[in-house]
């Protein structure tokens, strides 16, 4: 996954702390989305319906590429706006690992 490579450069940069701010106009789709997730699954299993748990994966993974092309996250210059979008990758990258899971799908550390 683009996102695991991702936080494996920041690692080797030592890029591992700090704090998540508040989402600007470009990450506020992407923020958005990822607070929608308990909601996409209750609806999932409410309605007996796992394509919706794959179209909300679908649509995650779309809004993180758009995001991740809008954004030059390992080359930001700002510090704090650099670890604030890594801590969105890896919320990004925590959900579409739980959602894959829960369809069954396992994740490969690398593609």
């Amino acid at each position: 996954m683009r996102i695991k490579s991702l936080l494996r450069k920041a690692a080797e940069q030592g890029d591992t702390s700090g704090r998540l701010l508040s989402p600007t106009d470009i990450e506020r789709p992407l923020a958005l989305l990822l607070g929608r997730l308990p909601d996409a699954v209750m609806a999932a299993h409410s309605r007996r319906a796992p394509n919706e748990l794959c179209e909300f994966a679908f649509a995650l993974a779309q809004e993180f590429s758009r995001f991740y092309g809008a954004c030059h996250i390992l080359s930001e210059s700002d510090l704090a706006l650099r670890a604030s979008r890594l801590h969105i990758a890896q919320f990004t990258l925590r959900e579409l690992e739980l959602l894959l899971g829960l369809l069954g799908i396992e994740v490969p550390e690398r593609m």
